[in-house]
């Protein structure tokens, strides 16, 4: 019996320990213990996910189409066609590259491959394609000047991390190229928790009491190890994994890169307990000038990860540490680039202290050891979430500072708010996992800005400019791309739209998230490519309410007028997993759409819809982050665009800026700038939306470049339009003429006097 009394007292001993226990680490979750390491769970995910016999289809469109439904006004055609002979995933770029007045069609396979096309014709244009052997492509093409010679340069982020600039001609700028470098993790930072946890760290390690539920801490056991932090002047050895992979005469080989590790020694410097991992560009990166220091900078979304296929050469995995399983490591962070120097800015980096002996928070005495930097989230590769950045990041002035925030989502499903300098805003919210951008735009008209998050368990959330939820819907099945937002129904209030791999579009109110009349909308197939929302009535007059074209893996194309209750279908024949494009490629004044497939062949659709710039769409975010269609932008007027050559001292600029959604109760700032040749010509604010006039001296005598006018609003967000102008030249050309043309006549004449006068001797 003593025995038993023994054997029950100590098992109460234990459970009281271990109700301890629990309750101790309880404590330090509410603390918020930067010691910990979070493993969360939150509502988003545990969301039970949608299945197709739940949803109730207002629209079905499975069965194909007949007259009734098609709609009649609205025309398409096909103009041509071209086989690119690669695959092709990132959707297109439609720009005057050459500044001549005429549309061009930038575009990035999957593999080795660059080219550029003529917009009427689809001709390839000269000098192109660029093809790198060596390099393979997840992302857009984007368009910058960065050598201010007056002409944009091609811009193209490959998997491996590097970014090169190439010019008109398809000439890589050498000792341009930007790499980001790998990221410097502990050998065995995965060990820190039990086996059975999926291990991870975050950029921010407290709990988040807005949403977080069922929160785990794990702390971390490591000890601290100083012996990183190496003078300048101590032996220096660089790992293997850190060597520039081609010579100083290669366009691969990257100044900025080799700078970077001569200036940070300690952290290049070899040590046998860390590791580095590769960086990889699996995201269009993004230009904006973000903390208004009158550069551009680059912002890029990288993924830090061993890649299998690579490594599973020998010869590249003899520069592995034999002690290492790749699968341990995965990692996402943001870079930022500055443009001018080609210099990194800053990139997201968190110390985490490992003494665990001192749980003060307000303690600024600890240490910070470089053994834990951890950029976003930290995560092994072997697990469903793991710390991979697959969407571009998102430029915004949430807090109406002046300065423009980054918005990013990761695979771990954190939602993070930067500032300009990459600090954390504010606790970041825990979602599923979020493979699209972030989209920002003001969509209930407060004034204020509004982050619209979808992630892959179907939720569709909307955020306000501090985080707080303002509604969320549900979707069925998944999406990879950002959402778009235009008012489809002619309402006046922006909508937000969505595609999901299940074959199903969304529509739902920005202000509400009440789901609108006649949606979801049910389809034969997967939609695996953004939606385009579009206005294409055939009428010279707008029509409110926008289209929604869509490229479904079936190959077929889809235009969907939800006001009309109308659907037109063109068989492609080829799937698609980039958006459709809008402009008026060929000139002729009508409306044209860009279509692209997998398998490498791109089309250029006419329609009978008269083309307005507000209905262009060159890229998937315009370039500036921008998803919403129709609603908000800056315009060259016709008058101008109508004149190739000004003549004189001074010239006038007409544009509009157009706001849907301006509100007189609240402040209002347009910034708009113009250059030229990559010269700024001026810069203004207006506090109001309309047509503008501005008189502009003309820059000296300048062949045909492209004049860009860009206009910020007071959220950040960025427009552009740009038009080709000359000045002078066809008064220089008349003026060699007056010249060069008396002597030209009294020669003539002389010779001609000449030749009657040697007629006329005598025999």
């Amino acid at each position: 019996m003593k025995s038993i009394n023994k054997y029950y007292h100590t098992s109460i001993q234990l459970l009281l320990l271990l109700i301890i226990s629990i309750y101790i680490d309880n404590v330090h979750t509410l603390k918020g213990d930067e010691n910990a390491i979070a493993v969360l769970d939150n509502k988003y995910r545990n969301n039970h996910p949608i299945v197709l016999e739940e949803v109730l289809f207002n629209t079905d469109l499975t069965q194909g189409g007949n007259s009734r439904l098609e709609c009649k006004d609205e025309q398409t055609d096909m103009i041509w066609s071209t086989q690119t002979h690669t695959t092709l995933i990132n959707t297109p770029l439609i720009t005057d590259l050459f500044g001549e007045g005429s549309k061009d069609i930038v575009l990035v396979g999957t593999q080795n491959y660059v080219d550029v096309l003529k917009g009427s014709t689809g001709q390839r244009a000269l000098g192109w394609p660029f093809i790198a052997d060596r390099s393979s492509f997840s992302a857009s093409p984007l368009v910058h000047d960065i050598d201010g010679d007056g002409t944009n340069e091609v811009i193209v982020a490959t998997r491996d991390a590097e970014i090169i600039f190439l010019n008109s001609l398809g000439m890589p700028l050498h000792f341009t190229t930007l790499r980001v470098p790998p990221l410097k993790v502990a050998k065995n930072w995965f060990d820190i928790t039990d086996k059975h946890v999926d291990a991870s760290f975050s950029l921010h390690d407290r709990d988040n009491t807005r949403n977080a539920k069922g929160t785990k801490l794990y702390k971390s056991n490591n000890d601290n190890d100083n012996d990183e932090r190496k003078k300048k002047d101590d032996s220096y050895k660089l790992s293997p994994i850190l060597k520039q992979k081609y010579d100083e005469f290669d366009f691969l080989y990257s100044v900025q890169y080799q700078r970077y590790l001569d200036d940070n020694i300690q952290y290049s410097n070899y040590s046998n307990k860390y590791i580095w991992v590769d960086a990889h560009i699996l995201a269009t990166p993004v230009i904006a000038d973000i903390d208004q220091d009158g550069s551009m900078e680059l912002i890029v979304s990288a993924s830090y990860y061993y890649d299998s296929e690579y490594y599973s050469v020998p010869i590249h995995n003899a520069t592995l540490e034999r002690d290492i399983s790749i699968e341990n490591y995965a990692a996402g962070g943001i870079i930022c680039f500055n443009l001018k120097d080609m210099s990194i800015k800053w990139q997201t980096r968190k110390y985490i202290n490992n003494n665990n002996n001192n749980n003060n928070n307000n303690n600024n005495s600890n240490k910070l050891t470089i053994n834990n930097i951890v950029d976003l989230d930290l995560t092994t590769d072997n697990k469903v979430f793991n710390g991979y950045v697959l969407g571009s990041p998102t430029v915004v002035d949430i807090n109406n500072d002046g300065y423009l925030e980054t918005v990013i989502g990761t695979n771990l499903g954190f939602l993070y708010v930067l500032d300009y300098q990459g600090n954390p805003l504010f606790e970041p919210l825990f979602m599923d996992s979020i493979y699209a951008s972030v989209v920002a735009q003001d969509v209930n008209g407060d004034g204020k800005v509004e982050l619209i998050v979808s992630d892959v368990n179907g939720n569709l959330v909307c955020l306000n400019n501090i985080g707080e939820e303002l509604w969320e819907s549900r979707i069925i099945g998944m999406t990879e791309h950002p959402v778009s937002i235009g008012d489809i129904n002619g309402d006046g209030i922006l909508d937000v739209v969505v595609g999901s791999f299940s074959g199903a579009i969304y529509a739902f109110r920005g202000d509400t998230g009440e789901e609108l009349v006649g949606f979801p909308i049910k389809l034969k197939a997967s939609i695996m490519s953004p939606l385009l929302l579009v206005n294409l009535s055939p009428n010279q007059q707008e029509q409110k309410g926008l289209s929604i074209v869509v490229h479904t893996s079936d190959g077929v194309l889809l235009s969907i007028n939800t006001r009309e209750s109308c659907t037109n279908r063109l068989d492609i024949g080829d799937n698609s997993v980039s958006m459709v494009l809008a402009s008026d490629l060929t000139g002729d004044g009508y409306l044209d759409l860009l279509v692209n497939t997998m398998y490498g062949v791109v089309y250029t659709l006419t329609t009978n819809s008269p083309f307005t710039p507000m209905k262009e769409r060159v890229a998937f975010n315009q370039g500036k982050n921008v998803y919403t269609f129709q609603h908000e932008g800056i315009y060259i007027s016709q008058e101008n665009r109508d004149t190739t050559d000004i003549l004189g001292s001074e010239f006038t600029l007409a544009f509009d800026i157009i706001d849907n959604g301006f509100n007189r109760s609240s402040p209002n700032n347009y910034n708009v700038r113009a250059t030229y040749g990559g010269k700024q010509i001026f810069t203004m604010n207006f506090e109001y939306p309309g047509r503008k006039t501005i008189t502009i001296p003309v820059p000296e005598r300048s062949h045909m470049r492209v004049l860009t006018l860009e206009m910020k609003d007071k959220q950040g967000l960025q427009f552009s339009d740009q038009i080709s102008l000359s000045f002078n030249i066809h008064f220089s050309r008349l003026l060699k003429w007056i010249i060069v043309l008396p002597f030209f006549i009294a020669s003539t004449i002389i010779i001609i006097h000449q030749q009657n006068t040697k007629s006329s001797l005598p025999l």
